[in-house]
């Protein structure tokens, strides 16, 4: 992301909008990105890019069938 604001800060960002708000996170370092304590839930999801279509859409269908 552009700017000083980082993907986990939107997040929660968003989340103080809506707390029960489902979250993406797509990094080159997603398998990483608990360890670091950056505010990430257990339920959000984590995809390593480059990240095929079909594995996107799929965490797509499995947040919103969750909702």
């Amino acid at each position: 992301m552009p700017g000083e604001m980082r993907g986990p800060d939107l997040a929660r960002a968003c989340r103080a909008l809506e707390a029960d708000l489902p979250v993406i996170f797509m990094s080159g370092y997603a398998s990483e990105a608990t360890v670091h304590g950056n505010g990430l839930r257990a339920e959000d999801v984590r995809l390593m890019k480059p990240v095929p279509r079909v594995e996107l859409l799929g965490a797509i269908e499995r947040l919103l069938a969750k909702g």
